[in-house]
């Protein structure tokens, strides 16, 4: 799923309008590969996660987000469902929380930072709830992500996207 639990602004609508853009590009992305995902699926797995922080508690309600880890964690399935996280950690915790016999199937990686502070509560629930939680914490590099730092050679953010984004 592509859900959208940011701090602050952005929310599913606004990847939304990102898949109309993709879509935009669509078929000339598939000339170059049939591995490209339709733009309607992913319109179809796109979900609105938690808008606000957690309560004191870590978790509130559920969500379309928050659900959706559940569905696809519950599935029968062999393989780890891997959660890339990169806004707040309300979901997870929520999904945690309302299915906690997910914890032995997800996997999550957490750019953790700002996002961590900003959902304390989720945070602390799920370290203090689920210790043996398989999870990757980041919480320093974003390198590719902002500028700043040392910009010289080809990982830099402007010579990246020149040489391996830009007009591809």
């Amino acid at each position: 799923g592509l859900l959208s639990s940011p701090f602050g602004e952005g929310r599913a609508e606004d990847i939304l309008k990102v898949i109309a853009r993709y879509e935009r590009d669509y078929p000339r992305l598939k000339g170059h590969s049939g591995n490209y995902p339709a733009p309607n699926y992913l319109r179809s797995i796109t979900k609105q996660g938690a808008i606000d922080p957690s309560p004191p508690e870590g978790y509130s309600h559920s969500t379309e987000g928050s659900r959706c880890i559940v569905k696809c964690a519950e599935r029968e399935d062999p393989r780890p469902l891997y959660v890339l996280v990169w806004g707040l950690i309300t979901d997870i915790a929520q999904a945690l929380h309302d299915s906690p016999g997910i914890s032995e199937k997800i996997r999550v990686i957490f750019i953790g930072g700002p996002n961590k502070k900003w959902d304390l509560n989720a945070y602390n629930y799920i370290e203090q709830d689920f210790p043996d939680l398989w999870m990757i914490e980041n919480n320093s590099t974003y390198r590719g992500w902002w500028i700043g730092g040392d910009q010289s050679g080809d990982m830099g953010n402007q010579s990246f996207v020149e040489e391996n984004i830009k007009g591809h």
